[in-house]
């Protein structure tokens, strides 16, 4: 048994490498770098990416077409760097990763940003209501001493001027965003 222990703790550092593998022996064989250029530029996915796939080919002695990577890259771009993809990504609570075009970067890194920040406040109400929830059960226990029910009180007043207070900011960036969004692109 311990033997076996040992071999399996000696395993974990090969396991774990190559879990982080972006791609298997047989996709860098089959060398298809256009499609998968195309796929991570529709996924948004930066330079970095490359740099992982070649490093995951490496280990296999095969070397990776750059050219034929950037080009299909290029072409998912197009795809990905879309307006209502940027809303679509924010409200989903994706962040941009300044991938896109100069020309089209400021419109999508602001659609993104204004879209993300309704995703993150719609997260926050989320937060203050089960907060809320929580404290507002803990009254029902019959245990409590007056004190540690008068400090609940005072919790869910709080919490209840913080969701009002989120609330209305969420109303408000969403006004901002459907504003942008009727302005068209």
């Amino acid at each position: 048994m311990m033997a076996l222990r040992g071999i399996f703790l000696r395993l974990i550092p090969f396991l774990l490498l190559s879990s982080c593998a972006t791609l298997s022996q047989e996709d860098c064989m089959q060398g298809a770098w256009f499609d998968l250029g195309k796929q991570d530029g529709r996924e948004g996915k930066t330079f970095k990416r490359l740099a992982e796939h070649q490093e995951s080919c490496t280990k296999y002695g095969i070397g990776i077409d750059r050219e034929a990577y950037n080009a299909g890259r290029k072409q998912g771009l197009d795809d990905y760097c879309q307006l209502d993809n940027a809303v679509d990504l924010g409200l989903r609570g994706y962040r941009y990763r300044s991938v896109c075009p100069s020309e089209i970067h400021p419109a999508f890194l602001r659609y993104n940003q204004m879209a993300y920040d309704v995703y993150q406040d719609k997260k926050n109400l989320e937060n203050v209501d089960k907060r809320l929830s929580y404290e507002e059960k803990s009254l029902l226990d019959a245990n409590l001493s007056d004190e540690k029910r008068s400090q609940i009180r005072v919790e869910i007043h709080d919490l209840d001027r913080e969701r009002n207070r989120v609330r209305d900011a969420l109303y408000s960036k969403e006004r901002r965003l459907n504003a942008l969004l009727n302005k068209g692109y």
